[in-house]
């Protein structure tokens, strides 16, 4: 796979080795043996992505987006906007890669031992907050949690590297 398990986790830039921003076109060679599927009803998505172990093409996710792709049994996930640019790339179980010194299944705590933290219910991720109490763009950890958990009970199960304007459609 054309992925870079050991990539730091770089907010608002980078991870796996792809970077936030880059075109589709630009990726061909690293995404061209991807097996294709079409998202439509009666499409197991969830058994094909587990089932997964090359890289899985998804189109026609969102009305608003382009394709997203899948390495194997969702260890990486590349999400296109509308102009297949690169908005969000997340990262979960078996990745190796780390956001200051910490990485996917350590508990969230970590983090929180350095920055702020805020679980947004809308999104059901947490943030980074600045001293301003507003979110840290770029970056978003992935746990299963919500308003009241212990932190040190919230497991990391993935981050995502992200650049949300490149979804909006001007």
């Amino acid at each position: 796979m054309p992925v870079d398990l050991y990539a730091p986790i770089t907010p608002a830039q980078s991870a796996a080795g792809f970077l936030i921003g880059t075109s589709l076109e630009d990726l061909h060679d690293a995404l061209h043996e991807a097996t294709e599927c079409e998202y439509k009803p009666g499409v197991n998505l969830v058994e094909k992505i587990r089932n997964n172990t090359g890289i899985l093409k998804v189109t026609k996710l969102g009305p608003d987006e382009g394709p997203t792709f899948y390495f194997g049994p969702d260890i990486v996930r590349l999400i296109f906007n509308h102009e297949n640019r690169l908005a969000c790339v997340y990262v979960f179980d078996g990745y190796l890669g780390q956001y200051a010194g910490i990485g996917v299944g350590e508990s969230i705590e970590r983090i929180s031992e350095h920055h702020p933290i805020e679980f947004d219910e809308g999104d059901e991720m947490y943030y980074l907050v600045n001293d301003d109490g507003d979110y840290v763009p770029g970056l978003a950890i992935v746990g299963i949690g919500g308003k009241g958990i212990e932190l040190s009970k919230v497991r990391i199960d993935g981050f995502t590297v992200h650049d949300w304007s490149l979804f909006r459609k001007i």
